[in-house]
């Protein structure tokens, strides 16, 4: 093949475009995965804080608001699919009733490329 034949062919051309857009195609899903697995982290893990907080107010019989434990037991069984820790979850009695808050630390879904963990914070307070 000359050179003049060289220039003009295309064959491959395909598969050298597919190489270049593959790792940004791949760094995409991977973000997009990451963000929905934190927004879902944090969405579980508020429910949690507010579903025990109200407990608390309305029927404390049920949370255990006379024991602490048991109260952050039920906020760790609120928490849809997370299956945290219940020491993770406060309670505490401020000026606006019950308040729980939890903070709960999220891994990256690709640790091995120097992503830092994710620590999530929620907190509910219902008036008493």
């Amino acid at each position: 093949m000359t050179r003049k034949n060289l220039f003009k062919d295309q064959r491959g051309t395909s598969a050298v475009e597919f190489a270049i857009t593959l790792p940004l195609f791949i760094l995409m899903v991977l973000g997009a995965w990451q963000i929905g697995h934190g927004m879902w982290a944090q969405f579980g893990l508020q429910h949690g804080a507010e579903m025990a907080a109200r407990c608390m107010a309305v029927n404390p019989t049920v949370c255990g608001n006379i024991d602490i434990t048991g109260t952050q037991s039920y906020a760790a069984s609120q928490s849809f699919g997370l299956n945290p820790s219940p020491s993770i979850f406060a309670v505490s009695q401020p000026t606006c009733g019950n308040q729980i808050s939890a903070d709960y630390v999220v891994s990256p879904v690709v640790a091995n490329i120097g992503i830092p963990a994710l620590t999530l914070h929620a907190q509910a307070c219902y008036a008493t």
